[in-house]
């Protein structure tokens, strides 16, 4: 068995949401670097492979490999599935995109939701040029903005606006809420994501107590 940072694992990802195999990128290593990731890539993928086993990239990938090699197997899956909804479209990578234009090929029915605003996945190579690019990718597509905030009180999505209308690359809109505008936003730092969390839960220890007293 191999064990893998949880660095490198994300690299091997990388590569594969790019569609690169193992003998792809070794054909075109040349620093040290790419050459000793060419080795792990190489020794993993044969890895998986012996164990007759796959990760969560390869079943898209290869999935997408045999839908191109076998055209009435992949017909088949698009009559099958006629209407296509994909939620979290912000977070799609490029070979989850290719395998959603495969599938609505031929019938093109498909609905996305998602907040370009709200990208996490950059980690995992979430591009977000496939969701602004939606409209000129789908001809024909109808766009709704779903403004209106339900869970939110007005400080807060008055805060978000401010915030994100500084985003170099984003979708215009108007968030707004009937809620009323609620406590005013306190600000706190944190060194990291440990300090944060412990902040938070300092200040939900704090307001427990002060209830119970």
């Amino acid at each position: 068995a191999m064990l893998l940072s949880g660095e490198i694992y994300g690299d091997i990802s990388g590569l594969k949401s790019e569609f690169i195999d193992y003998t792809t990128y070794a054909e075109n290593a040349r620093e040290y670097f790419e050459k000793t990731m060419s080795k792990i890539y190489s020794a993993y993928q044969k890895e998986l492979e012996k164990n007759n086993a796959l990760d969560f990239d390869d079943l898209i990938m290869l999935t997408i490999e045999l839908f191109e090699k076998f055209p009435e197997t992949l017909n088949k899956y698009q009559e099958k599935f006629q209407y296509i909804l994909v939620d979290e479209y912000q977070d799609v990578n490029p070979m989850q995109y290719e395998f959603i234009k495969l599938l609505a090929g031929v019938h093109r029915n498909v609905s996305v939701v998602g907040d370009d605003e709200q990208l996490i996945y950059g980690w995992r190579y979430a591009n977000l040029e496939i969701f602004l690019n939606f409209e000129s990718d789908w001809p024909g597509a109808r766009v709704a903005f779903l403004e209106e905030n339900y869970r939110s009180t007005g400080s807060i999505i008055g805060a978000a606006a401010a915030v994100s209308k500084n985003n170099l690359r984003r979708r215009p809109k108007t968030l707004w809420t009937k809620n009323p505008e609620g406590e005013r936003i306190h600000m706190t730092e944190a060194r990291d994501e440990n300090e944060e969390s412990e902040l938070i839960a300092d200040r939900i220890e704090s307001r427990v107590k002060s209830q119970e007293s």
